[in-house]
């Protein structure tokens, strides 16, 4: 419902600030630390001037508690995560005609939080032996027959896979 922003020399309230309608699950500052971002069980994110307190934007686009929400380092975008399993890159720029820039909805179960690589871990997932098969591979212009049902029967094999494990894990 309410964030407090706290002095720690002093250890007193600053202020507080309400305006969600449901428990705050997670605060961050932007990069120039002017603002605050808040993400919340009410569904919202919402965006809260340092120097007074104010509300002055409100994202909607999550169906559930969004759990976690982190700004970008160029402060331009931030990225949210929920219960209803998505991920969502949102647009920070003021007067921007749409606030999603994009929706990962991969998962298979509630996100509850995230987690931005900084350069040199994104510097090592992008040159993994994975990525750079990949590009060499659309380098080449390669494209493999029957792609599509490669990917299902892996699906099924992985989900096979899962399925056996579980059963193992009942019996004990």
């Amino acid at each position: 419902l309410t964030i407090k922003l706290w002095n720690f020399q002093t250890f007193t309230s600053v202020r507080t600030m309400n305006g969600h309608d449901h428990s705050v699950s997670s605060v961050d500052f932007t990069p120039a630390n002017d603002f605050l971002i808040s993400a919340s069980r009410d569904k919202t994110i919402k965006i809260w001037e340092v120097a007074t307190g104010y509300c002055t934007r409100t994202f909607v686009g999550h169906n559930e508690w969004v759990r976690r929400v982190l700004p970008c380092p160029d402060g331009l975008s931030m990225l949210s995560c929920s219960n209803d399993q998505n991920l969502i890159l949102w647009n920070l720029t003021p007067n921007a005609s749409n606030q999603i820039i994009h929706l990962l909805a991969e998962h298979e179960h509630v996100v509850e939080t995230i987690a931005l690589a900084n350069e040199k871990a994104n510097k090592e997932i992008t040159e993994s032996d994975y990525f750079k098969r990949a590009k060499a591979f659309e380098e080449e212009g390669k494209v493999e027959e029957n792609t599509e049902e490669k990917a299902i029967s892996i699906k099924e094999k992985l989900e096979e896979k899962m399925k056996k494990k579980k059963e193992k894990i009942r019996q004990f």
